[in-house]
């Protein structure tokens, strides 16, 4: 009895092991699915429904848009389009022949978005969709829809001309061609404009190339070493060229206009700020306020040189007065100048009444009648405020028609009063300056 009992236990045990064994072994073997009867692909229609569903919510959707043009290639017969695709393309249409004004244009981009997104297999959609968004320099958008107009027109006659559309539409190719144009017409703000605006809309920010930093640097270092306005002008010329390299470089359009202030070209620096601010609009604050602190600037800046320009003409005024002035008193207080004989108070300017007494190159001097050529003077002596000469008549009788005159000027200098000596005697005389 106690044999049996003995051997029976480890017997059980054995048996149980193998058991749970078996269970595992069962349990962790895949098994083979069985096919549901009565599944079905969806048809070609069904699935267009509910791509055109999902589309309604996501139109930006390129991918999706793409899926939808590759099954619609693949259905026989194509699906009709839809009548209000083909209405809103044709508003679109009218709205592009009307396009005057930019809200015309809006509506325009409106009407071919909706055809498009109605009947987005249809080619002639996106071919007047990315007309259009070029048009409004949607150009990432234009290049979109034009690579989806290929896909869904891929023998398009066209197909070559819109293939290089595409590439002058990529934004590396456009940034160099903006560049370009602003290198032809560096002084056209809308030029930079562009090159700003197409930066902006790239995905990455172009990199700064190494011929503008070179200038950037140098810039830099002009405005460090300055101590005068032409320290300044080197570094606005370097600052220049860089932003003609990288029109698009915010931090050079900013520090272009702190050195145009410094050279106290307040109009540019005004300039540079707006591009700044077009370049930075999360800076507008403080760039439009700095904006208005140069037109301060500017406007005291205008008020001085008015100042300064009005003291200037004062000061030559008063120095022009004052060689007028200089001048008179030098010509009084010389025998120099017209004289009218004086004959009991009226001048008698004709025949030797009048006398010019001038110097000479050579230090001597000349007494001319004007009125009476055959009248002359020699010997004639020059002292300070006096002078005194011998007169005559050429070919007269000398001893009937020789004069002696000695003159002095009178305390203001407007007369010369002396005595004349002939064969008749001494009598006085007067000349008046005139």
């Amino acid at each position: 009895m106690k044999a049996r009992t003995i051997f029976s236990v480890p017997i059980l045990t054995l048996l149980l092991v193998a058991v749970v064994i078996s269970t595992r072994a069962q349990t962790s073997s895949p098994r083979p699915l069985k096919p549901q009867i009565g599944a079905r692909t969806p048809s070609p229609q069904t699935k267009l429904k509910q791509y055109l569903a999902d589309l309604q919510n996501t139109p930006e959707n390129t991918a999706l848009r793409e899926k939808i043009i590759k099954l619609v290639q693949t259905m026989k017969p194509a699906p009709a389009l839809p009548q209000e695709a083909q209405d809103e393309l044709a508003k679109g249409s009218d709205s592009v022949k009307q396009a005057t004004q930019p809200e015309t244009t809006r509506d325009a981009l409106a009407h071919f978005e909706r055809a498009a997104l109605l009947a987005p297999w249809w080619p002639d959609a996106y071919s007047n969709l990315a007309s259009i968004q070029e048009k409004l320099e949607k150009l990432d958008d234009a290049r979109a829809s034009l690579s989806l107009y290929l896909l869904a027109s891929p023998n398009a006659t066209d197909a070559e001309t819109v293939r290089n559309k595409i590439a002058a539409l990529d934004p590396e190719e456009r940034l160099k061609r903006s560049v370009a144009e602003v290198n032809s017409a560096p002084n056209d703000p809308a030029a930079r404009e562009k090159v700003i605006r197409l930066a902006q809309t790239m995905k990455s920010p172009p990199a700064i190339p190494e011929e503008a930093r070179e200038h950037y640097v140098m810039a830099a270092a002009f405005v460090e070493k300055a101590k005068d306005s032409n320290g300044f002008e080197r570094a606005i010329e370097q600052y220049k060229a860089a932003l003609l390299a990288a029109p698009w470089w915010a931090d050079a359009y900013k520090k272009l206009a702190i050195a145009q202030k410094a050279a106290d070209h307040y109009d540019d620096a005004i300039a540079s700020l707006n591009l700044y601010l077009l370049t930075q609009p999360a800076d507008s604050r403080d760039a439009q306020d700095e904006i208005y602190k140069l037109k301060a600037d500017k406007q005291a800046s205008a008020e001085d040189e008015a100042r300064k320009q009005r003291e200037e003409q004062q000061r030559q005024r008063q120095a022009a007065e004052e060689a007028r002035a200089k001048a008179e008193r030098a010509r009084l207080e010389s025998v120099e100048g017209r004289w009218c004989y004086l004959l009991f108070g009226t001048l008698q300017a004709s025949g030797g009444g009048l006398m010019v007494i001038r110097p000479e190159a050579g230090g001597g001097w000349t007494i001319d009648y004007p009125n009476w050529s055959a009248l002359y003077a020699y010997n004639i002596r020059h002292s300070g405020r006096s002078i005194a000469f011998t007169r005559m008549i050429r070919g007269a009788d000398p001893s009937l028609n020789t004069a002696y005159l000695d003159l002095s000027l009178s305390s203001d200098g407007s007369e010369l009063i002396g005595t004349i000596r002939t064969g008749n005697g001494t009598e006085p005389v007067t000349f008046v300056r005139q």
